[in-house]
């Protein structure tokens, strides 16, 4: 049986994404974004797919760095604060720059749909 690694299994979201706007499975229920980053030690380019919330008026977006209730936050996430100024958002044909990289407490005005337990929220707000 051929194993499936992380890198895979995104890059296959991805490519669904990518496809059909969404992904399928468990991710269906969520709105599906790809964030671009730079690494915070390599400097390479990295691509994750992830679920976001959309925000108010302003076209900010919310998205959690909960690296699956592990006890330390996704790499993305250090990636994003390493290099705010390399963020960028790909959601469906539209692919922008992120204009500030924000840590945000759970006072951002109104309730989330949802939000992972131990999760650092960060709002991203489009250039």
């Amino acid at each position: 049986m051929t194993e499936t690694t992380p890198n895979d299994f995104h890059a296959n979201v991805m490519t669904e994404i990518r496809e059909t706007g969404g992904a399928g499975g468990f991710f269906a229920q969520f709105d599906m974004l790809i964030l671009h980053t730079v690494g915070a030690k390599s400097g390479e380019p990295r691509q994750n797919p992830m679920a976001y919330q959309p925000g108010g008026e302003g076209g900010e977006i919310y998205v959690f760095a909960s690296n699956n209730g592990r006890e330390n936050s996704s790499g993305w996430y250090y990636n994003a604060l390493a290099h705010p100024d390399q963020v960028s958002v790909e959601i469906g044909d539209d692919h922008y720059p992120v204009a500030d990289v924000m840590m945000d407490g759970m006072g951002f005005g109104r309730p989330l749909d949802f939000t992972p337990s131990g999760a650092v929220l960060l709002r991203l707000a489009r250039q």
